[in-house]
């Protein structure tokens, strides 16, 4: 007997949920599709009926995984509205955010998978890196009216590169890590540390 068209969305839906979220935490090749597929509290047959691949998989969890960083850094600067990309700047670049790979930002738990993976994963990033500094872009202090697009591509570059780097280093060294790429990023983009903007 069949899986209803419900049921088989509901793993699929699943299984790109784990497999964001594995990904994240041990790369690309950290992870087997058998050990994935129990992760998800499905059999390994039935990955074959929902992805072409290994890869086929990355690609679409990936593009899922993106897109939900940006919904999740949109909901935190719409819950500030009086200093958006403080908000935003400030809840990434956290002990919280660098604890948890597995649901954090993907650009900076698999940039460097990426750079060794092929043309659709890196077209995938491409798209999620713009959706990423095309929010920070929208929600940069008003005052800034020139070099919009390149003050937020350096922004989050920067932040991702730092909550990357923190995660390879001691704590002590990852605490200044992330405090000193804050306010970087923050003064990069004329906002007064102190102040948050």
């Amino acid at each position: 007997m069949g899986v209803s068209k419900a049921a088989a969305a509901e793993n699929r839906a699943r299984v790109l949920d784990v497999a964001g979220r594995l990904f994240r935490e041990k790369g690309f090749d950290g992870i087997g599709v058998s050990d994935l597929m129990k992760e998800a509290g499905l059999t390994h047959g039935g990955f074959y009926a929902n992805f072409a691949s290994k890869e086929d998989l990355a690609a679409q969890a990936s593009a899922l995984a993106l897109r939900g960083g940006v919904a999740i850094l949109e909901r935190v600067a719409n819950g500030a509205p009086d200093a958006p990309f403080a908000a935003v700047v400030e809840f990434y670049l956290t002990e919280r955010h660098r604890a948890r790979p597995g649901v954090g930002c993907p650009l900076a738990a698999l940039s460097s998978d990426v750079a060794r993976a092929g043309p659709a994963l890196k077209s995938i990033f491409t798209v999620g890196l713009d959706e990423h500094v095309a929010l920070l872009e929208r929600i940069m202090p008003d005052h800034i009216t020139v070099g919009r697009n390149e003050k937020a591509t350096v922004a989050m570059t920067l932040m991702a590169g730092a909550l990357a780097v923190s995660r390879s280093v001691d704590d002590e060294t990852a605490r200044s890590v992330l405090e000193n790429a804050k306010t970087t990023v923050l003064a990069l983009c004329c906002v007064d540390p102190n102040r948050r903007q």
